[in-house]
């Protein structure tokens, strides 16, 4: 009898070792997983958007520009006046039949016009004058008939351009007066079929 229970007492023993066994973990821990603080993923930066100018359109500069006036009789009649929002830049185009058409754009304290000493009303704070030579927005034998019938002035509100308007015609003098929210850099394009001179001004 005692026999018998040192018999089962050392199965016993056999078994409790193999369950202390079978709690060893592969790597040779123990197998008790502890617990782990809860991972908070922290979210992306989501940065604002930013406007950049691109360095050409920075260093467009402020200072007047000239073209050469064409012969007399070689100009043109205004046909059109559009604008244009692009990225970083804002445009003008004065569209013109027939050509070449020479310019002469610069900054002025006020526009005047034509010769006398009323200015020209435009909103803003600095003031682009553009003026062609032996071009005309009328039709020449009749100054009553506009070769241009768009909008007078013409008022987009852009960021910067806020008014282009009309500020003399008379005997192939053109011009007009560009109101703008602060001096900005531009850059002036002679483009041909159909002739049109854009600027281009930094947004």
């Amino acid at each position: 009898m005692l026999r018998v229970r040192a018999a089962l007492a050392a199965v016993c023993v056999a078994a409790l070792a193999v369950g202390c066994a079978d709690r060893t973990a592969p790597d040779g821990s123990d197998g008790t997983v502890a617990d782990s603080a809860p991972t908070t993923a922290t979210p992306a930066t989501i940065s604002a958007p930013t406007t950049t100018i691109p360095p050409a359109m920075a260093g467009w500069p402020t200072t007047p520009r000239k073209r050469p006036w064409p012969q007399r009789g070689e100009g043109g009649e205004l046909a059109a006046v559009r604008t244009g929002l692009h990225p970083g830049f804002e445009r003008v185009v004065f569209e013109f039949r027939g050509g070449p058409i020479g310019y002469y754009i610069r900054y002025v304290p006020e526009v005047i016009w034509g010769e006398s000493d009323k200015v020209v009303p435009l909103p803003g704070r600095a003031f682009l004058q553009v003026s062609f030579q032996y071009a005309h927005a009328h039709q020449p034998d009749d100054p009553n008939v506009r070769t241009y019938d768009g909008p007078q002035p013409l008022t987009p509100r852009y960021p910067v351009m806020r008014q282009v308007t009309l500020a003399h015609d008379f005997e192939g003098d053109l011009r007009f007066g560009i109101g703008l929210t602060r001096k900005a850099g531009f850059r002036v394009l002679h483009l041909s079929d159909p002739t049109r001179v854009a600027i281009d001004f930094t947004a």
